[in-house]
């Protein structure tokens, strides 16, 4: 397992503890929501839906941390990428080209919308 996987691991048993108490625990759909936003993924409901396993209406904690892995994680992504990117150059400027090239390689967008709406995020006026 990376470093990068042990520490979303790691971050997800923190949030499902703090959330949800028990790990042992089941989740519903709702909970997963809050569990997901707590674990560092801006997520919509909507989203969430889409992935849930359409059998159930609750999931143990290994399914759901397999089901947040699969979740789109642009933020916690980037946010990864530039903190080893600000120890590496030791500066707090933003490697836009980086970004965008890692996001274009690493994201599936379905629409150019997409991509633009992820640009805007980076830009500064």
């Amino acid at each position: 397992m990376s470093r990068e996987d042990q520490k979303r691991r790691d971050t997800f048993k923190m949030a499902y503890f703090t959330e949800i108490g028990a790990i042992s625990r089941p989740i519903d759909i709702s909970e997963f929501h809050d569990l997901a936003i707590c674990a560092g993924i801006d997520i919509d409901h909507e989203a969430i839906q889409e992935a849930w396993p359409l059998d159930k209406e609750e999931i143990e904690m290994d399914e759901a941390y397999h089901l947040f892995t699969r979740l789109p994680n642009i933020e916690l992504r980037v946010k990864y990428q530039l903190e080893n990117h600000k120890k590496i150059t030791g500066t707090e400027e933003l490697p836009f080209d980086s970004l965008i090239s890692y996001a274009q390689v690493s994201h599936r967008f379905y629409e150019k919308l997409d991509l633009r709406v992820f640009i805007q995020i980076f830009r500064i006026h």
